[in-house]
């Protein structure tokens, strides 16, 4: 990827009219936390309209619970290198909260 904005209007602009593939992105979330992805860009295909985008495909290690604060607020179990690319697209992709 070449020197972007760091900004767009995301109303305005599709990922795949600034990203092709192999380009790596930094995603962050819960801006109280931090927390921090790397996102490598493995392919990019025509839609298919069975499908809700973004899609995740595949991944590795779950994301700290969003807005939990500490363990004991979770009220359940956290294991950090589970991983389910179907709960991530189930459950609202990039940002939605559980």
């Amino acid at each position: 990827m070449d020197s972007f904005p760091s900004a767009f209007n995301e109303k305005k602009v599709e990922i795949a009219d600034v990203l092709s593939k192999k380009d790596r992105f930094k995603y962050s979330y819960d801006f109280g936390d931090n927390w921090n992805h790397s996102i490598k860009v493995e392919e990019i295909e025509e839609p298919n309209e069975i499908f809700n985008y973004p899609l995740c495909v595949d991944g590795a290690n779950a994301c700290p619970p969003e807005d939990c604060g500490a363990m004991a607020w979770l009220g359940g179990q956290f294991n950090p290198i589970s991983f389910d690319a179907n709960r991530v697209n189930r459950d609202g992709l990039w940002g939605s909260k559980w």
